[in-house]
This record gives C-alpha cells, sequence and structure tokens, in this order.
C-alpha cells in the first residue's frame, strides 16, 4: 500500500497539514482529475492507496473558519471559541487557561479582534481546531470520509486523532513538575487528549468505512496517530466489526528516540504482543515526518537489522519513504528552515524540534 501525505488545498503553513478544502488537491500536487489517475493505476498494480486524514484541524484561511469568526449560520460554532478571563495589566486579553502549544512554549489560545474571542489551536497558529462537540461538525467530517472512499481511497491515517476533543469545562493542566517552568512538555494532558467522545467519533468514521467494505467487498483500513503509553494507544483499536481500524505502534520508535538495547526491544514487543487482543492486527513503526530518519538516529550499520526485524515480526511493518534505503536527514541551518514546529523555537533551539 502507498500512503499519501497531505495533498489537500492548503496555504502550507504546516506542508499540508493546514487544511483549506477537504474536498480538493492543492495545486502544487495537481488536480482531483490527475489523483482518479494515480488511484487507478495504483490498483492497476494490485495495490492500495491510504490518505492522509486532518480532522482535528483546518487552516485559518478555511471558509468554514472565515465564516465562523463572524458567527455566519452553522458555522458559528465550528471551531472551539472562549471569551478571555479578563483584561491584563497591559491591556491584552487573558487566556483562557494554562494549555501549552503543542509545537513551541506558548499558549493554545488566539485572540481574534473580529469575533472578540479566544480560538483553540493545538498546533501552529494557522491550525484552528474544530469543535467536535458539535454534531454539525462530526457529521461534516463523516461526509469527508465518504468523498474519499467513493474517490475510490482504501483507507486513511488519522493524523492527531487523540486531540479531538477536549474537556468540556476547560480547567487548567496539572504540572508534571511544579519547580519547573509551564511548557507543553511539563504539563500533564489530562484534559486535552484521550476524551471518550473522540473514540466515538472514530468509531463513526470507522462504521462509514465498514458499510463501504460490506458495500464492495473491498478490504480497507483506519491507521490512527496517537503518541502514548501501550495501554491508552491498545484503547484505539476498533471494534471486533471494525477491525481494519489500529493505532500506530510507535514503541521502537520511542525507545530509538532515548537509547536502547535489545532487552528493552523484546520487553516492549512482549508487552505490547500480550495485550493485543485476538483477532486483531499490529503493525510496527520506527520513523515518519515528526522524527529524524533511522539512519541518522540509530546509526547506517542498523538500518537493514530494524528493517529486517520489523519485516519479521507478526503485522504491518510501516515505512517512512527512504528508509527502507538508509537515507540520512539533511542538515540545514536556522534562516533554511521552514518546518513551523522548528522555527518556533528560535535558532538556538530549532535543531531539537525541527522535523
Amino acid at each position: 500500500a502507498v500512503w499519501l501525505s497531505p495533498i489537500y488545498k492548503s496555504p502550507m503553513a504546516d506542508f499540508g497539514y493546514d487544511v483549506a478544502d477537504f474536498r480538493d488537491v492543492d495545486p502544487l500536487f495537481g488536480s482531483l482529475s490527475d489523483l482518479d489517475v494515480l488511484i487507478s493505476e495504483v490498483k492497476k498494480r494490485g495495490m492500495y492507496i491510504i490518505l492522509d486524514f486532518v480532522p482535528n484541524h483546518s487552516s485559518n484561511l478555511h471558509p468554514w473558519f472565515n465564516a465562523s469568526v463572524y458567527k455566519e449560520g452553522n458555522y458559528a460554532d465550528y471551531y472551539v471559541w472562549k471569551n478571555s478571563l479578563g483584561t491584563a495589566a497591559d491591556g491584552s486579553p487573558i487566556v483562557p487557561n494554562n494549555w501549552q502549544n503543542a509545537f513551541s512554549s506558548g499558549t493554545v489560545w488566539e485572540w481574534n479582534d473580529v469575533r472578540k474571542q479566544f480560538y483553540l489551536h493545538h498546533f501552529v497558529i494557522g491550525q484552528p481546531d474544530l469543535n467536535y462537540r458539535n454534531t454539525l461538525v462530526v457529521q461534516e467530517m463523516n461526509e469527508v470520509v465518504q468523498f474519499w472512499l467513493d474517490k475510490g481511497i482504501d483507507g486513511f491515517r488519522g493524523d492527531a486523532v487523540n486531540r479531538l476533543v477536549e474537556d468540556v469545562n476547560f480547567p487548567d493542566e496539572p504540572l508534571i513538575n511544579s519547580s519547573q517552568p509551564l511548557s507543553f512538555n511539563n504539563l500533564n494532558h489530562t484534559y486535552t487528549t484521550n476524551m471518550p467522545e473522540t473514540l466515538q467519533v472514530i468509531a463513526g468514521w470507522s462504521e462509514i468505512i465498514r458499510q463501504q467494505n460490506v458495500k464492495d467487498g473491498r478490504a480497507r483500513v483506519l491507521f490512527l496517530e496517537v503518541y502514548d503509553t501501550t495501554d491508552i494507544t491498545m484503547t484505539y483499536f476498533g471494534s471486533s466489526s471494525a477491525v481494519f481500524q489500529m493505532p500506530f505502534n510507535f514503541i521502537v520508535l520511542g525507545l530509538m528516540k532515548k537509547g536502547m538495547t535489545a532487552t528493552d526491544l523484546v520487553a516492549n514487543f512482549n508487552d505490547w504482543m500480550s495485550k493485543m487482543k485476538a483477532g486483531y492486527t499490529s503493525n510496527w513503526v520506527i520513523g515518519n515526518h515528526d522524527n529524524r530518519r533511522v539512519a541518522s538516529r540509530a546509526g547506517r550499520e542498523l538500518v537493514d537489522t530494524l528493517n529486517m526485524m520489523l519485516a519479521m515480526l507478526p503485522g504491518i511493518m510501516i515505512t517512512y519513504n527512504g528508509d527502507e534505503l538508509g537515507m540520512y536527514d539533511t542538515y540545514v541551518t536556522y534562516e533554511e528552515t521552514v518546518d513551523p514546529s522548528g522555527c518556533l523555537l528560535g535558532p538556538n533551539g530549532f535543531e531539537s524540534g525541527t522535523r
């Protein structure tokens, strides 16, 4: 199977993960007609094609967001808006809580001077979070899933799905270490991830896919990006009627970031497999676009060993393009950096966060 990164129409503030139209292809990549040809040619070769699905947020240039800013009709509540907690001494509005952005040590809240409210963005300012407590948003994104299935897409990789829904009361998140300053990594993300309603939204997508599978007899898949403990990750597997729904297994990727031994690998493999339910399929990921390449992290001499090991484990091997060849990262200076997660960290910290 071939997994495509986001190809949607986008201003490219975050490499296409800021979607301005969920039902169209950005001219940078071609057109919907070009995609039709690609899908046809892929299937002629007995292969499958999977699309990156970015459900948590849109671009701030999406027509939905503009309509929401002006409270137009049903779009008024399409995004997560909150009032300020008052006015600071310098005259600026006070943010609703202490939640921090995943891409920088800064707030998730951005003031909109037209609407006179803050909007939520877990990532860059240009990626406002959709409001999945609004049933119209749920219905809209269900229709997006159906649209791409009708186009012939064989499945999806759901981006950042554990952040779809936030705690309805928007409380401050607890600090992990009270002696350290407020930052994304120093917060326990109790109120911004893994809400029960998130699993309900995902189950809705799986049901749409299941019905399509029954309709035409073709196998499809729903991969989910979830960075968390093994126990929490396991909750993202689908029901018994949706065994095609599976979270990515980032165990090896995580170990490689921390340094690992063969003993670590075996222990974590066994832990993962012991928690897999009967009838479900595992998967193994050692690289992706959010992390340094395997060769740069583990050394070129281990690339073939790791790839062979994952290929022999039970389940699906997922390979980031180029990692099968042992490609290295390319060094870029801060002045050359265009990755928002790196740019936001500044010239002294960009290397730790750039992708």
